[in-house]
């Protein structure tokens, strides 16, 4: 589910989305099942590096969707500048117009 931050920024769809959860979810569980075994043993070991690996994938994922909803805030800032701006410089000129009549 990854998008590179300076990639291509298309939107994710709420099946999507609910689809990566379940599968993390389903993985944790497996996992959880492994690690939570009475003994040491390389299969338990192998489940807390593989538990690390997911956690630090999850991480990465909700990196990239705040750096990707940063920039969208930011230019949605910017277009709003520009917009309160532009409103600005018509309503001087209706105020011009309006006072030469």
């Amino acid at each position: 589910m990854t998008t590179p931050p300076n990639g291509p920024q298309r939107s994710f769809t709420a099946q999507e989305v609910d689809t990566w959860l379940l599968t993390i979810k389903e993985r944790r569980a497996q996992l959880h099942i492994h690690a939570a075994s009475p003994l040491e043993s390389d299969e338990r070991q192998e489940a807390f590096t593989a538990m690390s690996s997911l956690l630090e994938d999850a991480l990465e994922e909700v990196r990239v969707v705040s750096d990707v909803w940063r920039e969208r805030s930011q230019a949605a800032c910017e277009k709003a500048a520009d917009l309160q701006a532009q409103a600005t410089q018509l309503m001087t000129q209706c105020t011009t117009t309006l006072a030469r009549k």
